[in-house]
């Protein structure tokens, strides 16, 4: 019982300080008990809009002198991963839902193209 009580103590800590990066690191840690996940999962929605409201505060800067705009670039597979989304459509879906740009730009190392997301 301690083990459940300490997962409850660093979730509710982690959601009290919208520490989405311990949030969802709780969440998909393999020692977290699934029935303390499926209890953790009714805040998922809320501590994503935390993280997106944190990161394009932190991502999507502007220049002080004239307002432009400095877009910084992110993978959208961190992102998945970071925010536990199941695939890249509900992570497209999210950022498109929060007005955040999602391109697919051709790696610089190979033919592939990978999906970057603009603030």
């Amino acid at each position: 019982m301690q083990n459940a009580n300490t997962f409850l103590h660093l979730s509710k800590q982690a959601k009290k300080e919208f520490n989405y990066a311990r949030f969802f690191s709780i969440l998909r840690s393999p020692s977290t008990p699934y029935l303390f996940c499926c209890v953790m999962f009714k805040y998922v929605e809320l501590m994503r809009q935390i993280a997106f409201r944190i990161m394009s505060k932190t991502f999507g800067a502007r220049k002080k002198d004239t307002g432009e705009a400095i877009y910084d670039a992110y993978p959208l597979t961190r992102l998945m991963e970071l925010l536990c989304f199941e695939d890249f459509d509900e992570a497209r879906g999210a950022c498109k839902h929060y007005n955040i740009t999602v391109k697919e730009v051709k790696a610089s190392s190979s033919s592939s193209t990978v999906e970057i997301i603009f603030w």
